[in-house]
């Protein structure tokens, strides 16, 4: 069996609890194709100081920002449509828009095609 190394990511973990539900977050979401597809042996995500307290960060930060995102959603759902002016302004937008991707997609089937082969 292959010793791993004693820090970074992938190393083997010592039991902590905190190891492993990081351990097990990150290796269901994020990287059990790698994990797995490691020669076949068992291996455990560790994360050393620095590595669980930029995960955390990095997870506190998502959720502020789902929570924002949520906020400014609320705000702007509340906000009403506009004048009649604006929404035809808003109709006809929306209408060009749909005839811009329309084309596009009608350009890029052919050409998706002739890279596929």
């Amino acid at each position: 069996m292959k010793s791993l190394p004693n820090k970074g990511l992938l190393q083997r973990c010592n039991g902590s609890v905190t190891n492993r539900l990081l351990g097990s977050v990150l290796g269901v979401f994020f990287v059990s194709s790698s994990v797995l597809a490691s020669e076949g042996e068992n291996v455990r995500l560790a994360f050393t100081g620095s590595d669980r307290m930029y995960l955390w960060v990095a997870a506190i930060l998502g959720l502020m920002g789902i929570i924002t995102a949520f906020a400014f959603r609320a705000k702007v759902k509340a906000n009403g449509t506009g004048t009649q002016a604006m929404l035809e302004v808003s109709e006809a937008i929306e209408a060009g828009a749909l005839a811009y991707l329309k084309q596009q997609i009608r350009m890029m089937i052919p050409l998706i095609g002739v890279l596929m082969v």
